[in-house]
């Protein structure tokens, strides 16, 4: 359903000032593929992310940080599974 989701407003939001709507879209996606034992799309989905909103927003803004959070917990869950 989120990967659905994920290509339509990929079509209908398609300037910069909508970009938040994708990128959460994106950063929910990597969160529910994380929970489905997904952590290699997880990791690569929210790296994706997190490197737009540190351009974007920068290291200390609210949003960077929290994707950094969630990319560092499924880092974590790839570490004990190793």
């Amino acid at each position: 359903m989120y990967e659905s989701a994920l290509e339509i407003k990929r079509v209908v939001y398609r300037d910069d000032s909508q970009k938040r709507e994708i990128l959460r879209t994106e950063e929910n996606l990597a969160n529910l593929y994380a929970e489905l034992g997904r952590l290699s799309d997880a990791k690569e989905m929210l790296e994706k992310v997190l490197e737009f909103k540190m351009v974007k927003f920068g290291p200390e803004h609210e949003m960077t940080k929290g994707t950094q959070e969630n990319l560092d917990s499924v880092l974590l869950l790839i570490k004990e599974a190793e």
